[in-house]
């Protein structure tokens, strides 16, 4: 017989794939869980009873729809999140949706800070988009400061413009100069019918569709068009006369004759003067530097077309040297965008599914391929494809130390062939070949987290000294259970978990803790209160996550089954509460799709029309009162409460993996063996109960007994006054039978109350015979 004394005082590995239930020699076996839900393990090993999440709307016209969020700075009040749905857009904060108006005419009657706002009815701000909901699933985005582009392959790219709480605009994002295509290489010639305004272009064979409008055309005249003198000093010229300087074309604006200046003329739009010493001088207005940009305003045939001249054309003489704008209708739209150092870029139109273009240094509309004096500029637009063996779209563009760009075979990065700023000369390298879904990328500091094809692992990407070069690691390694049916979406929050939350393709809602210095991943899964459809739970369909200041908050697109209709609600995870003493329990929020309240003593609760006629948990004050219906959007309480939260109840549970305390004879898995001697710690914790038993067991039913506290233990006989939360050892109160096999440890928590589970420990006794 064998006694022994485990202790588990971490749980910072989460659940661990049953496939290494029997790998006892792995140190995360000994940290790890057997299964965690709605409890989040933490990076310092404490297991953390999920909050609940409030109520912030219903989605539009209650159907699908996708968030994604939008911070204007980090003051408060300036985090937003966008609702898309079928054509449309609304916004969010944490007051609720924004409506046409001040503070003063928001919604609901609580918001998540437990403030209340008067229901002048109001119509919602929302804009028009051109985007279906099926669309909606595949938009890319990228911010600054208050404005955001959207990119999808069939749209052009758009701008979202915020001017206050109120006023927004999304708008198509018009370039004046590029990108373009290659150079033609075919005998088509196009000529203009003019230099500037509206022209006629006609097209020596069929060249234009339908598809054209809007695109742009750059038109060349290599030859001929920069045919005039050069700019001389000390030369006498008239009015009109035309001279080449610094690769550009000028004509003089004088009304005879004059001498010019000593100052040669190299600007590039306007008129300037030649003379720098205030004497006689020249003049000289920019006309074009050999070439010209129309945009396609109207397509008449195959061979003509009406555009508008954005750019000066060089003259009216047909030309075989031109470019097609590399984004149209006709060719398609970028479907990836992002920011990375100093500028903005773009990748994958249908046309083009392997390339990306930069826009020029600290200006995000310039993509002209050169400066105006023919020259690659080093601060100028970029344009790079992939050279590989496969033809994979490029699905996603990331910044970190590097332009990480993923697609369905390879993860590339692109950076700068010397030195640490990207310029025309960049490289583009393979890094890795795990190869990735479509999915936007989460960054996590200097790392970007991404879903594999399948979305059955999730890697991250990070810089390796030994290899010199980006390396993935899976995530998902020790819990591929949970990604089973595929991640479809997934979000970092930094504070206060660091957790990367993400969904499923059945809704379900999972997370994964990470601290790459303390080597910690943590995953667990969770389900949000109420009824679904299959399998019976509500779905997750979209998350988005945006810091509020002080948290980042992850919002949530819920679908429930409520009085056999489906629902869809928009919801935000409530904040951590961390309690300063045992009586400080009010603020912990522990139910789902709630709506709370906090003022003077009420009786009354209204604003609950979203879960009418449900049967849902009620916690006023700290207690937990029985459950209530909810009829005509209200309920009632027995006594006045200052504090009071109602929503949907669900319960949280943990199971150890077998505990592997030793044997003389080695594992004590084939022994008999209990615990004559077992506890818990807890912090600030109230409720809960645990068992004893064996993970294998072809038990349908365990018998779950209450967590007592031992009130004797409070010091100087001081009791606190009823609910009171409770820190320290609490003895598990259970028959302790001899078991064949480890046993395991399953702790629940049914009650919408905290509870922080800091440790395991006690006697246990094993029988070899």
């Amino acid at each position: 017989m064998t006694r022994a004394t485990p202790l588990i005082n971490s749980f910072a590995r989460g659940a661990i794939d049953p496939l290494l239930h029997g790998r006892v020699d792995l140190e995360r076996y000994h940290t790890g869980l057997a299964y965690c839900e709605n409890f989040i393990p933490t990076e310092h090993g404490p297991a953390v009873h999920r909050p609940g999440t409030w109520f912030v709307a219903e989605t539009r016209d209650n159907g699908r729809s996708r968030l994604i969020p939008f911070r204007f700075s980090a003051a408060p009040g300036q985090q937003y999140m966008l609702e898309f749905a079928h054509h449309a857009l609304r916004i969010h904060r944490l007051a609720g949706t924004v409506m046409g108006g001040d503070q003063s005419t928001w919604a609901p009657i609580w918001d998540a800070g437990g403030t209340t706002w008067d229901l002048t009815p109001m119509p919602p701000v929302e804009l028009s988009t051109p985007y279906s909901l099926d669309q909606v699933e595949a938009l890319h985005y990228e911010q600054s400061a208050d404005i955001m582009w959207l990119v999808h392959p069939r749209h052009p790219v758009m701008l979202l413009r915020r001017f206050s709480d109120t006023t927004w605009d999304l708008v198509i994002w018009w370039l004046e100069d590029g990108p373009y295509l290659d150079e033609n290489t075919t005998d088509i010639t196009l000529q203009p019918s003019g230099t500037e305004g509206t022209v006629l272009l006609t097209a020596s064979s069929p060249l234009f569709q339908t598809g054209h409008v809007g695109a742009l055309f750059r038109l060349y005249h290599h030859t001929g068009a920069l045919s005039y003198p050069p700019w001389e000093p000390r030369t006498t010229y008239g009015g009109g006369n035309r001279v080449k300087s610094a690769g550009n074309a000028y004509q003089a604006v004088i009304p005879g004759i004059a001498d010019s200046g000593a100052s040669p003329p190299i600007h590039l739009e306007g008129a300037v003067f030649d003379s720098v010493e205030g004497g006689e001088g020249v003049t000289w207005h920019h006309l074009h530097n050999g070439s010209g940009t129309v945009r396609i305003t109207n397509v008449n045939s195959p061979t003509e077309a009406v555009a508008a001249v954005s750019r000066r054309l060089p003259g009216t003489e047909p030309t075989k040297h031109w470019q097609e704008g590399a984004w149209s209708t006709a060719r398609g739209y970028p479907s990836s965008v992002a920011f990375h150092q100093e500028r903005l870029w773009f990748a994958a139109t249908p046309a083009q599914p392997t390339t990306i273009w930069g826009s020029a240094s600290a200006n995000f509309e310039d993509f002209a391929p050169f400066g105006d004096n023919w020259a690659v500029l080093d601060d100028g637009a970029i344009t790079k494809t992939l050279s590989d063996g496969q033809v994979d779209r490029i699905l996603w563009l990331a910044s970190g130390q590097r332009l990480h760009i993923g697609t369905g075979g390879a993860e590339w990065t692109l950076s700068a062939a010397e030195g640490v700023v990207i310029g025309p000369d960049a490289v583009l390298r393979r890094s890795t070949g795990r190869g990735s879904a479509p999915t936007r990328p989460a960054r996590i500091n200097n790392e970007i987290a991404f879903i594999q094809t399948t979305g059955h692992r999730l890697f991250v990407t990070a810089y390796e000294f030994a290899a010199d070069d980006y390396v993935s690691a899976e995530l998902s390694l020790w819990s591929r259970h949970l990604l089973l049916h595929g991640l479809r979406e997934a979000a970092w929050a930094q504070e206060p978990w660091s957790c990367l939350w993400a969904r499923d393709a059945d809704g379900v809602l999972v997370g994964a803790v990470y601290n790459q210095e303390q080597e910690v991943v943590a995953w667990h899964h969770h389900t949000l209160g109420g009824a679904g459809p299959w399998p019976g739970h509500p779905r997750v369909r979209s998350l988005a996550v945006v810091t509020d200041g002080t948290e980042d908050r992850l919002w949530l697109v819920v679908e429930r089954v409520i009085g056999g209709q489906t629902r869809r609600f928009i919801e935000v995870l409530a904040h951590r509460h961390t309690p300063i003493n045992a009586i400080d329990l009010a603020p912990c929020m522990h139910l789902d799709a709630a709506v709370t309240y906090r003022g003077p003593p009420a009786l009354v609760l209204t604003g609950l029309d979203h879960l009418n006629g449900e049967t849902v948990g009620v916690v006023a004050d700290g207690v937990v009162l029985p459950d209530r219906k909810i009829t005509h959007g209200r309920i009632t309480i027995p006594s006045p409460a200052t504090s009071i939260h109602v929503g949907y109840r669900r319960g949280a549970a943990l199971s150890t993996l077998p505990i592997e305390a030793g044997a003389a004879t080695g594992s004590p898995r084939p022994s008999k063996g209990r615990f004559s001697t077992l506890y818990i710690e807890v912090l600030f914790s109230l409720g809960g109960q645990a068992t004893v038993g064996l993970p294998f067991e072809k038990k349908t039913q365990y018998t779950f007994y209450d967590l007592r506290f031992d009130r004797e233990k409070l010091e100087n006989g001081h009791t606190f006054p009823e609910p009171w939360l409770w820190t320290g050892p609490v003895r598990l109160d259970s028959p302790h039978v001899w078991e064949a096999g480890s046993p395991v440890l399953m702790i629940r928590q049914d009650e919408p109350l905290p509870f922080v589970l800091t440790g395991i420990g006690g006697k246990l006794v094993i029988h070899e015979g």
